[in-house]
């Protein structure tokens, strides 16, 4: 998954549901347990506060990091 910053408002404007689908993509794609991601409303509206405030840059690093997890790398050091 690409983010960019239409991406990230595209997902922006998901309900909770749909973004927990995405997230358990994402995770699944990046070899995370789904069970470790038992995500709070508190938790999803803090997420959503992150990914609306973050720069080009940290999203940039962010698809950069979820890559790397999904190619079996680590990103510790970067």
């Amino acid at each position: 998954m690409q983010f960019d910053r239409n991406a990230v408002n595209r997902m922006l404007r998901l309900d909770d549901g749909q973004l927990r689908q995405i997230i358990a993509r994402l995770a699944d794609e990046a070899g995370i347990d789904r069970a470790a991601l038992n995500l709070s409303a508190g938790d999803l509206q803090a997420l959503r506060q992150a990914l609306g405030s973050a720069s080009d840059q940290e999203l940039t690093r962010l698809a950069e990091q979820l890559e790397s997890q999904k190619n079996g790398g680590s990103t510790h050091g970067r």
